[in-house]
């Protein structure tokens, strides 16, 4: 890191290659799931790879075997599940095969959806 670089996160990501589900519901009566692996993580956020796009500003719903340590709430369930916020989006080397990939960074927002979610699911 140069001297001019200026870290942005409070807590540094610790690589953890733990399976997660995604579930993204971009308008009424479309939705899909993908089951993938977290890359990195902290208990404000996450990395993970995609094989769809998906635009910034989308939220997310995830469902992670996350170490309790690094939650924020739901400390006695098996599974976090908490929505998330997609900050950024780049496609991403897929290794040995023809499938894109996109690499996608959230930041987690909490246990439940904020209330314009359920109105409007499209709005970003």
């Amino acid at each position: 890191m140069s001297e001019q670089q200026i870290p942005k996160r409070i807590r540094e990501r610790l690589e953890l290659k733990l399976p997660i589900r995604v579930r993204c519901r971009e308008a009424v009566g479309v939705e899909w799931t993908e089951i993938t692996r977290l890359i990195d993580v902290t208990p404000f956020g996450a990395g993970f790879t995609l094989k769809r796009p998906i635009e910034k500003g989308r939220l997310l719903h995830m469902t992670i075997p996350m170490p309790r340590q690094l939650r924020v709430f739901d400390h006695v369930e098996d599974q976090y599940r908490v929505w998330a916020l997609v900050r950024y989006v780049k496609p991403a080397a897929a290794p040995g095969n023809n499938i894109p990939l996109f690499e996608v960074g959230v930041a987690f927002i909490g246990k439940h959806p904020p209330r314009s979610y359920e109105e409007n699911p499209a709005r970003r």
